[in-house]
């Protein structure tokens, strides 16, 4: 560096400290304004300043990956730094892609007890702006999560209802005219850097950068080089007399390379570049170029002022970069990080090593994969590659099948079956990779137990003592149902028949797969005996199902079986052991990672709190008039059951009926024959409300006809308190028997309303004991090491639970039913 050059440093701008400040006071703060206006650097240097916590992320393009995808693997990628308990879950969940995964993922940060507050900064947030990502983070601030504060910095204004947010008073935003440098704030630059040139030299600079404190920043060094201000109108003209001319060819090269990836650690450009000097020159480079800087993580960035002229002054070099990209791909592979692996190695076109990578990956990090890039690998690779790796193959299939297209993924299992019948392998048996297909094939006969029994056995019979490669106990056999037996009950006047088959049904999946499924067995004969009133054979088949899942970990069994006896204990008026299945759920919910396993938990406690008309404690994402239908896991349709039921709980009786019509749709494409029951039984309260007793009573007869088919007479007893008048009128066609088990079951169902909203939780306990003590928010949050804000929470269930509105009548009502 000559001895009049500018050092690099840092200009304390109390104006916009003061307006940063603002920043700790609101959910979301933007910070929008063009390149090179210092909105990193104020960002960065004020939160250094105020020791405030904060994660910081910084953006960068989504080559070959979706941007919503991309987005959430770097803010992942940060967590695991500072919380990697929350990172875990984050990387598991996924991003959030519909309403009601927002919803969970909200419901998880803000149930998160942080004790102080977190800024989250999303910089360079235009690189990967969508619409998903807007409206996650929208929804985010709306959200109000007392303790996080998120800072997009931004070239452009984000699509988030800026005014909306800002007249809300949710939304800080900063914008240009506070970032510009005054020309003060010029001067005490020049101050700072010992800027050398006369008075007119600097009122040249002011006049000509309008605020831009990159073009100051340039002209201050193009001066020092040069001695003049030749080039004070080209920004790339300044950064190529400045920096770019002055290094050697190696070097030259280097920055190119490394130009494609923006953010690079040392140690990674070391081995993409195959040069261990790499490590000491980026060093150098750092230190003398205010372009490249070095964060705290290790992190090397370059500004994107010079990644644009770096682009630009490639064009005339010639620089082959496909061995960069490749050993960029088998660096991120080696750290285990396939997004960004199967990214560089499809650019470098290296399907080969794709395809290992996922022959050996267990089946569920296929879902960390981007879908889009998943599509172009498959797409561009020949049969040929495809069948060499037949175990990758299959796991995109079982994809495509779940989420993408069922009969596109029919079409390449049959071909594929096709192929190995007269092919051979030579890393597997024919056998081995036949039993893999029809494994395959038990998930396109999903909802048909005879066809999925027929598959399994089969795959049994070729692997004789050998387990599944792709498949295994981490498979949630439910899909997102609480309910085992619903999925395959679509006869009507077959339920009997069919439980009778999936007792037996999934032994040979249960073997191959080495415990997925295990314990459905009991489950389906516990579902049955209650859906038909044999209470006598619910509690130990149940409790069975539980010992019996928990020995495999599947936990969608366990948790299917957890409801049966929920609404057994409901019927009985066990309040105690109800409350401790609520509780287990709650925790579950809490903690679970896999994101099909919590449409299972949540469809289960929306289910158990709409039997006891809780509307406020079902979660949200199932009170809403708006749940997106798609794939298999959302198609098993039994949300629209907990919706349903809702929806009738909130009065709402038009709403109810339209929606009841859309319903018949969904349990319609699997012939979901319970779903049916209920929707029918929800829809008569809605046209009973609305036209009569008349209507109500022609509705409702078509749910009767399909239960009494079958003996079920749960949905109606559940549901007695809105149905008893059209059930007494004397209207219904019903087998007079039936109505009787229905109306006796109904007799013992009803639950004191003091008694349903007493279910309090144990830590809602331990909160309301100590405001009976007459300790306060903050005193309880310290003894129960929680924050506030969690303890606010726990009071607002406690006042829902008890119907009352404040402290003092909740401890009274609380006396009284505990003494």
């Amino acid at each position: 560096m000559r001895e009049n050059e500018p050092a690099l440093k840092v200009l304390k701008r109390e104006r916009v400290d003061e307006k940063l400040h603002g920043l700790l006071q609101y959910p979301l703060t933007i910070v929008s304004a063009p390149i090179g206006y210092g909105k990193t650097t104020a960002v960065r240097t004020f939160l250094t300043n105020c020791r405030s916590p904060y994660i910081w992320t910084t953006m960068s393009e989504s080559v070959m990956i979706t941007a919503s995808e991309y987005f959430w693997y770097l803010v992942v990628k940060e967590f695991y730094k500072h919380f990697p308990d929350i990172a875990n879950i984050f990387a598991e969940r996924g991003f959030p892609q519909n309403s009601i995964e927002i919803s969970r993922m909200i419901d998880f940060i803000q149930d998160f007890e942080m004790k102080q507050d977190t800024v989250v900064v999303i910089d360079d947030y235009h690189l990967v702006e969508n619409e998903q990502i807007d409206l996650f983070l929208k929804r985010l601030a709306l959200a109000k999560i007392p303790w996080l504060h998120i800072v997009i910095i931004s070239r452009g204004i984000p699509q988030v209802d800026i005014e909306e947010l800002t007249m809300k008073g949710i939304c800080l935003f900063i914008q240009t005219s506070d970032l510009s440098f005054t020309e003060d704030e010029i001067k005490l630059y020049f101050e700072l850097v010992k800027f050398k040139g006369d008075d007119r030299i600097k009122q040249k600079i002011c006049a000509a950068s309008c605020g831009w404190i990159a073009v100051v920043y340039l002209m201050v060094t193009n001066f020092a080089h040069n001695y003049n201000l030749e080039y004070h109108n080209s920004v790339n003209k300044m950064l190529k007399s400045s920096f770019f001319d002055k290094y050697n060819t190696e070097t030259k090269i280097m920055l190119f390379k490394l130009a494609l990836f923006n953010i690079v650690t040392a140690e990674q450009a070391a081995y993409i570049l195959e040069d261990i000097t790499a490590i000491e020159k980026l060093d150098e480079l750092s230190r003398e170029n205010g372009f490249i800087s070095l964060d705290n993580q290790g992190n090397y960035k370059f500004h994107q002022i010079f990644l644009d002229f770096l682009h630009k002054e490639k064009s005339g070099w010639d620089i082959n970069v496909d061995s960069v990209i490749h050993r960029a791909g088998k660096w991120y592979s080696f750290k285990g990080d396939h997004a960004n692996a199967f990214k560089y190695l499809y650019m470098a076109k290296d399907y080969e090593n794709i395809f290992k990578e996922l022959e050996m990956a267990d089946i569920t990090s296929i879902n960390s994969i981007d879908t889009e890039l998943l599509f172009q690998i498959f797409s561009s690779a020949t049969d040929e590659q495809k069948y060499k790796y037949p175990m990758a193959t299959l796991k995109y299939i079982f994809f495509v099948i779940l989420d993408v297209d069922k009969q596109l993924g029919t079409d390449m299992l049959e071909s594929m079956e096709q192929y190995f019948l007269t092919h051979t392998h030579s890393n597997y048996s024919q056998n081995q990779i036949l039993a893999e297909i029809n494994l395959n094939f038990t998930t396109v006969a999903f909802n048909d137990a005879e066809a999925i029994m027929n598959y399994a056995s089969k795959a049994l019979e070729l692997l004789g003592e050998e387990h599944s490669i792709t498949r295994n106990q981490k498979g949630v056999l439910t899909y997102s149902s609480p309910h085992f037996t619903y999925a395959y009950y679509n006869k009507k006047g077959e339920y009997k028949k069919t439980v009778d088959i999936l007792s037996t049904a999934f032994e040979s999946y249960i073997k191959v797969t080495n415990g997925s499924g295990m314990g459905c067995d009991y489950l389906a004969m516990a579902e049955y005996a209650l859906e038909t009133g044999d209470l006598e054979q619910v509690e130990l088949n149940a409790k069975k199902a539980i010992c019996k899942a928990n020995t495999c970990n599947q936990l969608c069994i366990a948790v299917c079986a957890k409801l049966t006896l929920a609404r057994l204990c409901i019927l009985q008026k066990r309040e105690k052991d109800l409350r401790t299945i609520l509780d287990e759920l709650t925790i579950m919910q809490k903690t679970e990672k896999n994101t099909i396993n919590l449409y299972v938990i949540e469809n289960a406690l929306g289910y158990i709190y709409a039997c006891l008309n809780q509307y406020c404690n079902i979660p949200k994402w199932l009170r809403s008039d708006n749940i997106e239908h798609n794939s298999i896991f959302k198609r098993i349709a039994f949300n629209y059951i907990v919706n349903g039921k809702a929806i009738l709980l909130s009065g709402n009786y038009i709403g109810l009926e339209m929606l009841t019509e859309r319903f018949a749709d969904f349990f319609s494409e699997l012939q979901f024959q319970l779903g049916f029951i209920h929707n029918h039984i929800y829809s008569a309260v809605a046209k009973y409300h609305l036209y009569g007793l008349d209507e109500g009573v022609k509705e409702l007869q078509k749910a009767i006809d399909i239960g009494m088919e079958d003996d079920v007479i749960m949905p109606f007893v559940e549901n007695t308190d809105f149905i008893r008048p059209m059930l007494k009128s004397g209207l219904l066609d019903m087998k007079p028997e039936y109505l009787d088990h229905i109306l006796s079951f109904y007799s013992g169902y009803i639950v004191d309303r003091a008694e349903r909203s007493s279910l309090l939780s144990a830590r809602e306990i331990e909160v309301l004991r100590l405001l009976e003590n007459g300790e306060n928010q903050s005193s309880i949050a310290d003894k129960l090491f929680i924050s506030q804000h969690t303890v606010k929470r726990h009071m607002q269930n406690i006042y829902q639970k008890l119907d009352v509105n404040n402290k003092t009548l909740a401890i009274k009502k609380f006396r009284a039913m505990h003494g």
